[in-house]
């Protein structure tokens, strides 16, 4: 222990150079007491007092540049990686410590400019090293050649290292130029669920791919049309040819927005040399609200017995419940009226039709579910049955005719009129033949902007299932709006066409096949915004 402690004591005062005055020793005498603390001196007089022997290496590091390809091209950043080694290596002489370093490059090439181009590293003990990066930026006109770095190192000795110079190929970049056409404000807003873009890209060298992505997501490609889940889709109507020295090459496309995020549009141009991406266009898809007045009406229990049905008043309900949810979302206002079972006289039908009549204004949304019997008489006329319709005598019934001169006078509003026809009912397990589907599809092509989807086709069936407490039409109606099933995109927002997919789709998986809905015209149409 005793000599763990003197060992100890005297490591601590060679460092601080006090061993002489502890022994009481002078300095001679203290060295010859002592070899190590005699050493010690001397490894410190060699480090203050001996040249340093600085080396340098360089290298340029480009991999997370544009081109990574171990030169410089135009517009592109890289690094030049200095190290400066205070080497022992090949010396025959005693190397000392490099004090203060510091390290520096320069360039022969105007083009070429190096971001604080002189760096201090400190003290480099001999076997030692520091490292010095500098920011390299070539200027997008540097022209075919080579950029010369003379890099160097000194300390505050007069000691220095031997310059290094480092060539470097410089090539001349022909990188794409985009030019939006439209939009050509930073941001716009749009009242539709689309937004046709344009653009001219001018390049030196043939165009050989271009991507329009929205919001990080590839639209087109090479001109390749993508569908967009039930509202048309992406339509890209660029050209790819080879191209004289730069002409000009138009992208267009029509891009799908989503109502609950902005569309941030960019477009990726590359030819043969590399690529470039624009400048950022957000776009804003604002839809207009108007107003959905709905007219519901569900006849389960006639007057007559032998016509009652099992879930058609249910199915009209579930139908306003659901859409009684829109107020504020996807319309102003939502004002519904309810005829079910013995509310659903003639009269009252009739006073129903009239008053979506008085109550829609141009733009609105106007829309009637019917869920009772149809009736087809010898002249081929087509009757709603009424809670106290006269199965016998069809003139009781809602002839389609008044329906079509009153839905009319909506249309010239102009009004979009929605009709959900799950009529001809006639029975308990299913719902009947179904004939009728010929008087709708002439009220769908008499009427511009009438839009029918009626339960099933002309010669099918329209079947309710006591499990389902619905119809099987209604009931997809529920899933595909309530649930969200029927929005393809998960854009929060579900369009006619996805509603029609999905209503199609999953009739035909509940009835086994026995049941396919029939919708008569569409247009791009938002009707129900779920989450």
């Amino acid at each position: 222990m005793r000599n763990l402690f003197l060992f100890l004591l005297i490591v601590c005062c060679t460092t601080c150079g006090h061993y002489a005055g502890y022994k009481g020793l002078s300095e001679e005498e203290a060295q010859k007491d002592n070899p190590e603390y005699a050493n010690t001196l001397r490894m410190r007089d060699k480090l203050k007092n001996a040249p340093s022997n600085l080396v340098i290496t360089a290298n340029l590091d480009d991999a997370s540049s544009l081109l990574p390809n171990n030169r410089l091209d135009g517009e592109e950043s890289a690094k030049l990686i200095v190290t400066i080694t205070n080497s022992e290596r090949g010396i025959n002489r005693d190397v000392g410590r490099g004090f203060d370093v510091v390290c520096g490059a320069t360039c022969n090439n105007r083009d070429i400019m190096i971001n604080q181009n002189q760096q201090r590293l400190g003290d480099i003990d001999p076997n030692l090293s520091a490292t010095a990066i500098f920011s390299i930026s070539v200027s997008p006109k540097a022209v075919d050649g080579y950029a010369v770095f003379e890099i160097y190192a000194k300390e505050s000795r007069p000691y220095e290292a031997q310059p290094v110079r480092i060539s470097i190929p410089v090539y001349h970049l022909d990188k794409p130029r985009i030019e939006w056409t439209y939009p050509l404000d930073h941001r716009i807003e749009v009242t539709q669920d689309f937004v046709r873009i344009s653009a001219i890209v001018t390049s030196e060298s043939e165009i050989i791919e271009t991507l329009v992505r929205v919001n990080g997501v590839i639209v087109n490609q090479n001109g390749n049309p993508i569908s967009s889940n039930g509202r048309g889709g992406a339509k890209v109507v660029s050209r790819k040819e080879k191209m004289a020295r730069f002409v000009g090459y138009p992208i267009e496309a029509v891009i799908p927005l989503n109502p609950l995020e902005d569309g941030r549009i960019t477009i990726r141009a590359r030819n043969t040399s590399t690529s470039t991406i624009s400048d950022e266009r957000i776009v804003y898809y604002k839809i207009p609200k108007h107003d959905l007045h709905l007219l519901s009406i569900g006849i389960s229990d006639y007057e007559n017995d032998k016509w009652d049905l099992d879930f058609a008043d249910d199915d009209a309900r579930a139908i306003s419940r659901i859409f009684s949810t829109q107020q504020g979302k996807l319309f102003n206002n939502v004002t519904i009226r309810s005829l079910y079972n013995s509310d659903a006289t003639r009269q009252n039908i009739l006073s129903g039709l009239r008053w979506l009549e008085s109550i829609a204004k141009p733009n609105d949304l106007t829309m009637l579910f019917i869920a009772a019997h149809g009736k087809v008489d010898f002249m081929d006329n087509f009757y709603i049955m009424p809670f106290d319709g006269d199965f016998d005598r069809s003139m009781f019934g809602i002839d389609l005719n008044d329906m079509k001169v009153m839905l009319r006078r909506i249309q010239e509003l102009p009004s979009t009129v929605l009709l959900f026809m799950d009529t001809c009912h006639s029975g308990h397990a299913t719902r009947g033949s179904n004939p009728i589907n010929e008087a709708i599809r002439d009220l769908a092509l008499a009427e511009r902007e009438m839009i029918v989807m009626s339960a099933t086709s002309e010669k099918g069936t329209s079947v309710e299932k006591s499990e389902l407490g619905h119809g099987a039409f209604t009931m997809a109606l529920i899933e595909g709006l309530e649930k969200g099933l029927a929005d393809y995109s998960n854009s929060g927002v579900i369009y006619l066409h996805g509603l029609n997919t999905y209503v199609t789709d999953r009739v035909m998986e509940l009835t086994d096949h026995g049941q396919k809905p029939e919708m008569k015209k569409s247009i791009v149409l938002p009707l129900f915004q779920w989450k």
